[in-house]
C-alpha cells in the first residue's frame, strides 16, 4: 500500500478543524437546550446566537493574547497561536480530569514542550501570574458592587455588611499571598513580579486583554441568554459571572461543574430569577466551557494522530 506523503493537502484541512470546529460544537452544544421547545417554551434566535459564540471566541483569543503576553515578558516565546491551542487544550484537561488540577498541569506541560530551555519556576510563576490577571477584573467588578450597592437597587446591603465583606476580602488576599510566600517557588515569583510591574507597558496591555476577555465572556453569556429567550439586564449577566469566576478559585469539580455554576444559581434566584431560568443562566458559561473543551480535546486527539503517524515514516 502507497503511503500518503502529501501533508500540503491535510494542513488546510487540520487549519479548517481547528478554528472552524469551536463555533460548531458550541452552537450545537446551545441547541440541544432548546431540543424539545414544547416543553422549555424557549424561542431560539440563531443570529444572536453566533454573536454570543463570537463574543466567546474573542474572549479565548484576549486570554490567548495575555498568555502570550506574559509569558514572552517574563520566562520566554511564546506564539499567539501556540497560546490559542494551549488555552483550549487545557479546557479539556479542566472539564475531563477530576479537581481542576489538569488545567495548570497541562499548560505548564505544554508550555515546557515548546522550548527545553525555559526554566520550570519561571513557567510557574508566569502561570500563577495570568491566572492573578484573570481573577483581577473579577475582584475588582464585586468589590464596586459591594461599595456602591445602589448599582443593584433590589439588593439591601447594609453599612456594616458592606464593611465586613470587603474586609473578608481583603483578609483572603492577605491570606493567599501569605500561602504562597510559604513556598520556595515564591522568590522567582516574587521577581517575575516585579519585572512585570516595572514594565508598565507589558502591564497595562496585559490588564487591558484581561478586561476584554472579561468583557467578551459577560457579553456572549448575555447574548446567550437573549438567544434562549431571558430577559436578563446585562448587570445581572455581569453579578452572576463575577461571582461564579470568583469561586472556581476552589478546586473542587466533576466534570467541570463546581463551585462556580452553584453560587451562580444562587445569585441568579437572590435576584429574583425563577429556578429553572436561574440554573440555565448559571450553566451558560459551562456550555461555552464544555464547548471549548471539545474542541480542544479534538486538536489534542489530532495531534497523536500527526505524532503517531510520524512515528512510524
Amino acid at each position: 500500500m502507497t503511503r500518503f506523503r502529501h501533508h500540503r493537502y491535510w494542513r488546510p484541512l487540520a487549519v479548517v478543524a481547528k478554528v472552524g470546529l469551536p463555533p460548531v460544537v458550541l452552537i450545537w452544544l446551545a441547541w440541544t437546550l432548546t431540543v424539545d421547545q414544547r416543553f422549555s417554551g424557549l424561542r431560539f434566535d440563531w443570529p444572536m446566537a453566533v454573536l454570543a459564540v463570537a463574543l466567546y471566541i474573542g474572549a479565548l483569543f484576549s486570554n490567548a493574547f495575555r498568555l502570550s503576553l506574559v509569558v514572552r515578558s517574563l520566562c520566554g516565546r511564546l506564539k499567539v497561536f501556540e497560546a490559542w491551542r494551549i488555552c483550549l487544550q487545557s479546557a479539556f484537561y479542566f472539564v475531563f480530569v477530576p479537581l481542576s488540577a489538569g488545567f495548570d498541569v497541562a499548560r505548564f506541560a505544554k508550555i515546557s514542550a515548546l522550548d527545553s530551555g525555559l526554566k520550570r519556576p519561571s513557567i510557574i510563576g508566569a502561570l500563577l501570574i495570568d491566572r492573578l490577571l484573570g481573577l483581577s477584573v473579577p475582584l475588582v467588578v464585586f468589590t464596586v458592587l459591594i461599595a456602591w450597592p445602589g448599582l443593584l437597587p433590589q439588593i439591601e446591603i447594609a453599612a456594616e455588611t458592606q464593611w465586613a465583606l470587603l474586609g473578608a476580602l481583603a483578609v483572603l488576599c492577605c491570606i493567599g499571598l501569605l500561602l504562597l510566600s510559604r513556598f520556595t517557588l515564591w522568590k522567582d515569583i516574587d521577581g517575575l513580579l516585579r519585572s512585570l510591574v516595572h514594565n508598565s507597558s507589558s502591564l497595562l496591555t496585559a490588564l487591558g486583554w484581561t478586561v476584554s476577555a472579561h468583557t467578551c465572556l459577560y457579553a456572549s453569556v448575555w447574548c446567550l441568554a437573549l438567544s434562549l429567550g431571558i430577559n436578563a439586564p446585562l448587570l445581572y449577566i455581569v453579578v452572576g459571572c463575577v461571582c461564579g469566576l470568583i469561586l472556581q478559585i476552589v478546586p473542587l469539580n466533576v466534570g467541570g461543574l463546581g463551585a462556580g455554576e452553584a453560587a451562580g444559581v444562587f445569585v441568579y434566584s437572590f435576584l429574583g430569577f425563577a429556578m429553572h431560568d436561574a440554573v440555565l443562566l448559571a450553566l451558560l458559561p459551562y456550555l461555552f466551557r464544555v464547548g471549548t473543551a471539545v474542541c480542544g480535546g479534538i486538536w489534542e486527539w489530532l495531534n497523536g494522530i500527526r505524532h503517531a503517524r510520524a512515528a512510524f515514516k
